[in-house]
Parts: C-alpha cells; sequence; structure tokens
C-alpha cells in the first residue's frame, strides 16, 4: 500500500513508516514489560517490536494491554492521545482503516510513545487504596450509601483524597478483585458529566473501564479536573541512563512481573551486601522480596523521558510511593534510603538481569 493511502503510520515523524520489525526472543510477560516500558521511556523502535510480539502471542487481547497504558501512563498528560486509543482498540471498524491489526499495533504504540506521560492515575489508585493516612476517609466511605459517595464526589468542599476514595468505592471495582457492576459505573460517569468532565473524556473513561476492570479509570476525570484548576501545565524531560540489552532486549524489561525478572531480583538481594543491610534495616515483617522488586521497579521500571508537570503531580507521587512501599512492609521514612542504595547499584542490579535474561534465552 502506497504511504498516501495510510495516514494513519505518516502522523508521527522518527521512525521510517515500513521499518522491518525484528522478531525478538521473548515470550508473552516479557513481551507486555517491555511494550509497557518502552512507551514510558519513549522509545518508539522498541515500543513497536514488542507490540508486534505481543499481538502474535495475545491477538485481541492486545487492545486491552494498550487500553492500561493509555490509562495508567499517559491520563491527563494527553487527553487527547488517551481518548484516540480507546477508540481504536474498542471499535474493530476504526481498525479496520490500517493495513492490519499489526499496522495498527505498530501506530498505537508509535502513538504512545510519542505522548507525554503521567502516571498519576496508578499512583493515586495506591494511595487511596493502600495508603495508612487514608485509612478513617477508607472506613468512613465504605459505611456510606452509594449516592452519599456520589455527593462526596460531587462535592467541591471537599478534599481532593476524600473525593477520591469516594470515586473508587462508587465505580464498585475493588483494589485485588475486578469487579464490575455497569449501573454503578453509569452513576459515576453521570456524575462526572454533571461536573462538567469532557464528554469524549467520559466516553473513554467508560469504554476502559468495562473492558479493563482496572479501577485507576475511574480516577481520570477528578485528576483532569484538578490539574484544570491550578497554573499552566509543563512537561519535563528526563534523562534515563543508557539501555544495555541482551539479544536486542533491554534489560529493564525484566521486572517483577516477568519470571526472568523476579530470579535477577532475587539473586541481586542474595549477593548484594548493601542491598541485604538496607533490607534488613528498612522492611518489617520480612517481606523483603517483595520491598526488593518494588525498589528495583521504582528505579528504573516506571522511568518516564517526558511527563507533564501539574500542581498536585509531586503529591500524588509521594502518597502512591508511600502506599506501594507501605503495602510492602516499608515504612515512609525508609523508603528514601531504600531507594537510593538501589539507585547506586542499579548496574549490578542489570548484571544479575543479564545473567537472568542469557540463562532465560539459553533455557528458550
Amino acid at each position: 500500500m502506497e504511504n498516501q493511502q495510510r495516514p494513519y503510520l505518516q502522523e508521527l515523524d522518527g521512525w521510517p513508516i515500513d521499518a522491518e520489525i525484528h522478531p525478538l526472543p521473548v515470550d508473552q510477560w516479557l513481551a507486555t514489560s517491555l511494550l509497557q516500558k518502552a512507551i514510558r521511556r519513549s522509545e518508539i523502535g522498541f515500543a513497536e517490536q514488542a507490540a508486534v510480539a505481543l499481538f502474535r502471542f495475545r491477538g485481541s487481547a492486545t487492545w486491552r494491554r494498550f487500553l492500561v497504558i493509555a490509562v495508567e501512563d499517559i491520563g491527563i498528560a494527553c487527553p487527547k492521545t488517551l481518548i484516540e486509543v480507546t477508540g481504536i482498540c474498542s471499535d474493530k471498524d476504526r481498525r479496520r482503516k490500517f493495513a492490519g491489526d499489526e499496522e495498527a499495533a505498530r501506530y498505537l504504540a508509535r502513538r504512545l510513545a510519542a505522548a507525554p506521560k503521567d502516571r498519576s492515575a496508578d499512583l493515586l489508585t495506591s494511595a487511596v487504596c493502600y495508603h495508612p493516612w487514608l485509612e478513617a476517609v477508607r472506613s468512613q466511605v465504605k459505611r456510606l450509601t452509594t449516592y452519599d459517595r456520589l455527593d462526596w464526589v460531587a462535592d467541591s468542599s471537599r478534599s481532593f483524597c476524600e473525593r477520591s476514595v469516594a470515586a473508587w468505592f462508587a465505580s464498585g471495582i475493588g483494589a485485588e478483585h475486578k469487579r464490575y457492576n455497569g449501573e454503578e459505573v453509569r452513576l459515576l460517569l453521570t456524575i462526572f458529566r454533571d461536573i462538567d468532565v469532557p464528554q469524549e473524556l467520559i466516553e473513554a473513561i467508560a469504554q476502559a473501564l468495562s473492558r479493563t476492570r482496572e479501577p485507576f479509570c475511574a480516577l481520570v476525570p477528578l485528576l483532569w479536573l484538578a490539574a484544570q484548576s491550578g497554573s499552566p501545565h509543563k512537561t519535563i524531560a528526563h534523562s534515563l541512563a543508557p539501555t544495555r540489552t541482551v539479544a536486542g532486549v533491554p534489560l529493564w524489561t525484566l521486572d517483577m512481573h516477568t519470571r526472568a525478572g523476579r530470579a535477577a531480583i532475587q539473586r541481586f538481594m542474595r549477593e548484594n551486601e548493601a542491598i541485604r543491610q538496607v533490607l534488613q534495616e528498612s522492611v518489617v515483617h520480612n517481606r523483603h522480596a517483595e520491598a526488593a522488586h518494588l525498589g528495583a521497579f521504582y528505579v528504573d521500571g516506571g522511568s518516564c523521558a517526558t511527563i507533564l508537570d501539574w500542581p498536585l503531580r509531586a503529591e500524588i507521587e509521594r502518597l502512591g510511593t508511600e502506599a506501594d512501599f507501605a503495602h510492602a512492609g516499608v515504612p515512609p521514612d525508609r523508603i528514601e534510603r531504600l531507594l537510593a542504595t538501589f539507585r547506586i547499584h542499579v548496574e549490578s542490579i542489570n548484571d544479575a538481569r543479564e545473567d537472568a535474561l542469557v540463562r532465560y534465552l539459553e533455557g528458550a
């Protein structure tokens, strides 16, 4: 097909439209991890390779993964991209405008990688679900009726965190179990419409909620409202460490959601004396492995090349980080020392990842 007939893939510069996608020696779990982290790091080439690999493993289930990434990692940083990606993932007629589903997957990977990032939805979800500071609010909201929860969501005199906890409960989607009640979601989206969230964004969130069952989708409209009320936004570019690869696979692909990643982090825990010591001093209830997996993720797995800076971003990041580590047995006053030690030894983590990935490839 001539390029003139392929307007979708022409929209983004910086990567040849007809560049050959070289297969990567990955399974579906590594492909999933690579896709999301490449998008966060704005690595278009890796993102396209991962998208093709994942589609060949999982077929139509790949569209759900793109929906998760669009909400979790793009969110309010670029609502236009979120809305567009949600539409393509939810409507097979829109995907017919591409030469095929693999081309659609490449386009979505490219689109998401090029957009600025905001992980506030995911971090805020951690805070409303797990942060000890919000336990009293959770207990209070849990006792409310559905309509009282919706009143909290609409009440601008309440704090942002109170409204967020209420929105989470009102959605009916639990932190661990992806229960979904269409009527509860409809009522919540009606409240968002009443408080002037754009209809296009509400429709995109409705699709994302129904297809992913992820609680962070329900918090995006409140984040959008909060971002609109602050000072003008700007984007911040982060300089990320050079990427090390094995057989074309970046080592940051290996994290706690992949078998090779877990093996690498556990070996790193055993062999690095400084990490053993800081885990011993920082982690309660002997949850060292969980804390180590999280520490390695925060060092590079959650890194974004370009982020949206807005007034509540830093506070949400702090609360979400504290909630994540509290869930892993790390008190707030121990987090920074733990992360600082992981940052110092990130190349040692990559050494363990390299060995684990070589072993994985030999076994495969």
